[in-house]
């Protein structure tokens, strides 16, 4: 009977060895795929702000002909209002 109990109290230990194993490698598995999404989730981010850096410099370009647009229709609703 005490053969016995030191039997199964060794197989257990050995189970809960394996098991700890398996989830060390499980963990680390699910670390590599989280860092790998972070990197890409990271590029991604990059790419956008490099669109957006696009955009930006391209609205910018609207601004001078559209500033001198306003000046214009401001100088014509002066000169109606003054005709009053």
């Amino acid at each position: 009977m005490e053969f016995l109990k030191w039997l199964i109290m060794i197989v257990a230990i050995f189970v809960l060895l394996i098991l700890g194993c398996y989830f060390l490698l499980k963990s680390e598995e699910r670390k590599r795929q989280n860092t790998k999404l972070y990197h890409n989730n990271v590029k991604k981010i990059q790419q956008t702000n490099e669109m957006l850096d696009e955009v930006i410099e391209e609205l910018e370009t609207y601004n001078e002909p559209l500033r001198m647009f306003s000046d214009q229709i401001t100088a014509i609703k002066d000169n109606f209002l003054n005709h009053k």
